[in-house]
């Protein structure tokens, strides 16, 4: 990162990506400036304050099998006098010949405020002449900002190492400069370790007890903000530091494939140990036909039992009423997998079509209440939450709930629930109250994931998103709150069965079965229309209000013929036209 505002006063805590570790430099004395850089927690990365000089250049050493890898971020004021380039080549040069590990490749990152797309200018000729001299290649091609009138090459990424494809630029709604991604190719750098191993955390082993008693003291000070936003952005930060002390960060080798349940029964055990124990007698003595025979009989008698072992297994998970768990098993037993598609898209086009789906110049800015009558009382505020609704909650939550992007576990919210309500509760009311939502708990992890059709097209992913348990429990009581005020005024319509409580899709299946029974009855002609929308929020580029009263015109001026036949083709005809 180049230029990031950053300020001693903000603390690291605000800017955690989880599994990364954050170095940075900030700019004391004046506004703006400052770099840094994200490093993962699987790679062996150091800061290098010794290789920094008065310059904004920040170095890390990343250490790899056979040596180093300086990895260098850079920003370079758009004033700065052309002394600022001398400066840079000797630090370059002290960087490069530091006495040390061998140094396998030099990056450089950063914001240098030289537009590279002019490359025949006199600035971008010096740059380009200094970075030959160390043999560094700038890899950015395409406009890293753009504005409603220019577009420039100011964010480089300079190596003396080749890419392992082409270097992308990835749009960011955060920012009017475009993020740049690349892969290196480091001589002597295996990339299949680290990719072998994952982080976890030893939860298991926790006292409880004593987590609590520190959690307590790391969210004392929480009584003092008042702000939604930094109140919760402290309390995850809290939690994740109390974590970090009780079950630190480890990395585990992920195996092959996972270890069957039934093989570690004591009889099973005992018979495979003595089937190999014959089987390394019988590599010594083959001549032996006693021992023939008695490894025959223990290798029949393992098989038997392995096989008896399995299928009482399989049978005791079939009985089960989760039907998600039991096609599981049964997918496992007959070998059937599920295909998995990896997306063959550029991240960058599917950045640009996601944050086009957020971000829709069509949306309108505020959303308009509903068309009709409308119930007195209008819903205004929202009642406040108790301790013990939110206790109950975090008591309820599912431990295995796969933990969202602010790294808090599902288990820790239901362990140390007693600590954790007061001050959940808390956010939720001033959240409530102040009508913010937190920002922490926006943040999501966001996969995409492939529909069908070509999947090298970007149109065929969508993005599913995993946000925080926190944020999901703070929905629930702001959506158990207006589906009350809606059932209490009636304002549901009673044909809307979905998302609402004892309503399921058959009770939508009754209802139209007996309203079909009842036209035939009546000597009716009944016309049913199937629609599967490929998109089911963006199916009309037109106001729905406007799409749904052509599509019930088209009906109404179509539908008067007697003939079935016709009935159908101008059902079909609505439809179609809505669709386009």
């Amino acid at each position: 990162m180049a230029e990031t505002w950053l300020t001693p006063d903000i603390l690291d805590s605000e800017l955690t990506i989880p599994h990364f570790k954050l170095h940075r430099k900030d700019r004391l004395q004046q506004r703006g400036g400052g770099v840094g850089i994200y490093c993962h927690e699987s790679v062996l990365a150091r800061r290098r304050t010794d290789l920094e000089t008065d310059l904004e250049l920040l170095w890390i050493e990343v250490s790899v099998s056979s040596g180093i890898v300086l990895v260098g971020c850079c920003y370079r004021p758009p004033d700065k006098p052309v002394a600022f380039w001398t400066s840079l080549e000797s630090n370059l040069d002290a960087s490069v010949h530091a006495p040390g590990k061998k140094v396998l490749a030099t990056v450089m990152l950063g914001d240098f405020n030289v537009d590279m797309k002019m490359n025949q200018s006199p600035m971008a000729i010096r740059v380009t002449d200094l970075f030959n001299k160390f043999g560094m290649t700038n890899y950015v091609s395409s406009p890293t900002r753009a504005t409603t009138l220019t577009e420039s090459i100011i964010d480089l990424f300079l190596s003396t190492c080749l890419l392992t494809g082409p270097c992308e630029i990835a749009y960011l709604d955060i920012s009017d400069h475009f993020a740049v991604l690349g892969n290196l190719s480091v001589a002597g750098f295996a990339p299949g370790r680290t990719s072998s191993y994952r982080p976890t955390r030893r939860i298991h082993k926790i006292n409880w007890d004593t987590f609590n008693s520190d959690l307590s003291v790391e969210q004392a000070s929480l009584l003092a903000i008042d702000d939604v936003n930094t109140l919760a952005s402290s309390f995850i930060a809290s939690i994740v530091s109390t974590l970090d002390k009780h079950a630190p960060v480890r990395m585990r080798r992920n195996r092959d494939r996972r270890p069957c349940p039934w093989v570690y029964d004591d009889e099973l055990v005992a018979c495979v140990r003595e089937r190999d124990r014959l089987h390394r007698l019988l590599m010594k003595n083959r001549c032996n036909d006693d021992l023939h025979s008695q490894h025959r009989t223990a290798r029949a008698k393992t098989r038997k039992l392995d096989r008896s072992l399995k299928n009482t297994y399989f049978i005791q998970q079939c009985q089960t009423s989760d039907q998600r768990k039991l096609w599981s098993v049964i997918n496992t037993v007959v070998g059937r997998k599920k295909q998995s598609h990896t997306a063959q898209v550029p991240i960058s086009d599917l950045s640009k079509l996601f944050g086009d789906v957020v971000h829709d110049p069509q949306r309108p800015p505020q959303l308009c209440s509903p068309s009709g009558p409308m119930a007195e009382g209008a819903f205004t505020d929202f009642s406040v939450v108790t301790v013990e609704d939110v206790a109950s909650s975090l008591k309820s939550v599912n431990p295995f709930k796969a933990t969202g992007s602010d790294q808090v576990p599902s288990i820790i919210l239901q362990k140390c629930y007693p600590t954790i309500a007061p001050k959940l509760t808390r956010i939720i009311n001033i959240s409530l109250s102040s009508g913010e939502f937190p920002l922490s708990f926006k943040l999501s992890h966001i996969s995409p994931l492939f529909k069908s059709g070509d999947p090298t097209l970007p149109k065929n992913y969508r993005p599913v998103s995993l946000l925080p348990v926190i944020s999901r429990i703070t929905e629930v009581f702001v959506k158990n709150q207006i589906t009350q005020y809606l059932d209490s005024k009636q304002l549901l319509p009673p044909t809307q069965f979905a998302y609402r409580k004892l309503h399921s899709t058959e009770d939508a299946l009754t209802y139209a079965v007996d309203r079909w029974q009842m036209a035939r009855a009546e000597r009716k002609y009944t016309g049913i229309v199937f629609v599967d929308m490929s998109k089911a929020f963006d199916r009309s580029t037109m106001p729905p209000d406007v799409a749904d009263q052509e599509f019930a015109d088209d009906i109404a001026l179509d539908c008067s013929n007697a003939c079935p036949k016709q009935v159908c083709a101008s059902l079909s005809s609505a439809v179609t036209n809505l669709a386009e």
